[in-house]
């Protein structure tokens, strides 16, 4: 215990950072090199889109002409999909050890159209195709002899490892009388089956053609292009952000491996740390990315002198989108359950929740997480158990409590109620918690306090809610809580939802560029300008037809000599916001807004509002976002925009 705090206890993404710091000489790194934040790194990948498409749109480059096919064809004429392809391929090999040998081994499959690579699709297809058949099948099979007789061959079908195996089994399905089944009900699903076998069993012919040759021929070329586009993107976005002394957290990991691999060795400077380190824990193993599990594999040991302890969850694995592959740390305790080189404990046994909880918790997942689903199979692997009930601590619970688990519905239908037929489901979901939360503390429910060692009754404070997605939810929470009455706290995860700070960022796209009707008409309802619906429709008949930006300049041009509440507001508006934009040309994005709030006395406004303290601390998160990007580019008021 006494050497605990020598240890090096971090992220792995702490580590890779001071192991890149130490040799920051050997990567010829900048010594005092920053990393960027997700949303830097965006802004900056967006900067490095534009050059490369500026220069593909001016036909200055070599590649030039394939781009802009790739852009008329598969992007059907916008560069948008493009970029988010791009980034999809940058995002999955920079999470693999060698992202250059994944290029060319990806270029390799491009050389040559080959039978047996499309067999292979072929192969896997049929054995994925079997499950969802014999699912399709079983129920008619038992009163059925030819259909139980066509699920016993697909049962042996995945074991077929040649063309000329698998033709024989298509044609003893073929030779099943259909006659037993045709005309009883339900006998759809069994003819949708037969004619998937007649079509795949043609493409098994000899001297059959690759039915995807023309296909090929048709997508090589653009395949070829776009991994051409996605390796100059890798080569520029490096560059970017070596120009400006900055990594990402993909380089993190990208340059940790270059220190410690070498030719498919470990480097002595690997070996020294393998020294260092008697044990290497890992938590969280299930969302380790291939390449996290390379730069593990060269910090500890392995054969007789293993010293690498992973604890991991499959069933928690929530971060696949980012390249995570719970497969790893499967592969591991397949591979350790049979004694090779490791040993695998399953700690099963929960001793944090109570066993009604356990048992909701079970009987859902179930039936929910299936191997052919999500890769586990929840009942063998993962199944929740009560532990040891003489060695748990005893729970303290009021007597005329029953520990249980409640759903509660909240019905979307028509009803007569025009104010609830006009709540969002976020709403009418929020109302739902809210007054049963609010029926909880008025029945006074009795709850444990560890500080008083006491039983007391529940309180606000006591409560909370998780939400699987915050974005788009928060703000109808603390509307619906509001109303209620009940005191709400909410991360800044949905910060950019709230109400305040949609006004300044539609305040910010008009700015960019005022000819966008929604946000045009949410600042002019804002406190900013002020104007009400009546006075907004009376603006909006000086043009019909016309963007709102242009039937406002029409409406002000003939009113704005005329004395009323409604020319006064928007002659006001008018006038500040060409002093607005004016400001901007030379202004950062969080002097702008700051000038703006200060101009429209909005802070004081918003004390006059339900939750002042916390919509005023909504605005100062803001600006601690814009500072953020005005620290690193401070661009303007487009490129933060994108940068958002």
């Amino acid at each position: 215990m006494a050497l605990l705090d020598q240890a090096s206890i971090c992220t792995l993404h702490s580590f890779c950072l001071q192991l890149i710091r130490e040799h920051f000489y050997q990567l010829e790194l900048d010594p005092q090199l920053t990393v960027l934040t997700e949303q830097q790194a965006r802004s900056l990948q967006e900067e490095t889109f534009d050059s490369i498409f500026e220069e593909a749109y001016s036909g200055t480059t070599p590649a030039a002409a394939e781009t802009v096919r790739l852009i008329r064809l598969l992007g059907h004429g916008q560069d948008m999909k493009i970029r988010e392809l791009v980034r999809q391929i940058h995002e999955y090999t920079q999470t693999r050890p060698d992202p250059e040998g994944w290029f060319a081994r990806e270029r390799a499959k491009l050389e040559k159209p080959n039978r047996e690579l499309w067999l292979r699709w072929l192969f896997d297809g049929v054995e994925e195709l079997c499950r969802s058949w014999i699912e399709l099948l079983r129920a008619d099979a038992a009163d059925c002899a030819n259909l139980a007789a066509c699920v016993e061959v697909l049962s042996q079908l995945p074991l077929c490892r040649t063309e000329k195996q698998l033709r024989a089994a298509f044609e003893k399905i073929r030779q099943i009388d259909e006659s037993d089944w045709k005309g009883r009900k339900g006998a759809l699903r069994p003819a949708e089956f037969f004619r998937d076998v007649e079509f795949l069993n043609s493409l098994l012919r000899p001297g059959a053609e690759d039915p995807l040759l023309q296909d090929w021929q048709w997508s090589e070329p653009l395949l070829r292009a776009l991994l051409d586009l996605a390796e100059e993107f890798v080569r520029r976005f490096a560059t970017s952000k070596r120009a400006i002394g900055t990594i990402d957290f993909h380089d993190l990991e990208q340059f940790s491996l270059r220190l410690l691999w070498s030719g498919g060795s470990v480097t002595d400077l690997a070996a020294e740390w393998q020294r260092r380190f008697k044990f290497v824990f890992v938590d969280e193993y299930q969302d380790i990315n291939p390449a996290q599990d390379q730069i593990l594999g060269a910090l500890s040991r392995s054969d007789e002198a293993a010293n690498r302890f992973m604890v991991g969850d499959v069933k928690q694995s929530i971060y696949r989108f980012r390249q995570a592959d719970p497969g790893i740390f499967q592969s591991y305790a397949a591979k350790w359950s049979k004694g090779h080189q490791g040993t695998a404990l399953r700690l099963s046994e929960n001793f944090r929740s109570r066993e009604q909880l356990l048992g909701f918790i079970n009987d859902l997942f179930g039936s929910l997480m299936q191997p052919e689903l999500g890769g586990t199979d929840y009942k063998a692997e993962g199944q929740l158990v009560f532990g040891d009930r003489e060695r748990r601590a005893h729970l303290a619970i009021a007597q005329e409590s029953t520990p249980r688990v409640e759903v509660l519905l909240s019905l979307n239908g028509n009803n007569n109620n025009d104010e609830e037929d006009e709540r969002t489901n976020a709403e009418r979901e929020a109302c739902a918690v809210a007054t049963r939360l609010k029926e909880i503390r008025q029945a006074g429910t009795l709850i444990w306090d560890s500080e008083s060692n006491a039983l007391r009754k529940a309180d606000w404070k006591d409560m909370v809610i998780l939400l699987r997605a915050p974005a788009g939810k928060v703000e109808a929470y603390a509307r619906e809580f509001d109303r209620a009455g009940i005191p709400l706290s909410a991360g800044r995860s949905g910060l950019l939802e709230t109400l305040e700070v949609q006004d300044l960022l539609n305040l910010l796209l008009i700015l960019d560029n005022p000819l966008q009707d929604r946000p045009l008409l949410a600042v002019l309802r804002s406190p900013v300008a002020g104007l009400t619906a009546d006075e907004l429709l009376q603006i909006r008949l000086a043009a019909r037809n016309a963007e709102y930006w242009t039937a406002l300049e029409l409406w002000h041009r003939s009113n704005s000599q005329k004395i009323g509440p409604t020319s006064d507001k928007v002659y006001r508006f008018m006038e500040c916001f060409g002093r607005w934009r004016t400001a901007a040309r030379c202004s950062s994005v969080t002097q702008l807004l700051e000038k703006i709030l200060e101009e429209t006395h909005y802070l004081d406004w918003l004390k006059t509002q339900t939750r002042p303290r916390q919509r005023a601390a909504h605005v100062q998160q803001f600006l601690a976002v814009t500072r953020e990007f005005d620290n690193l580019h401070g661009q303007g008021i487009y490129r933060f925009l994108q940068f958002i």
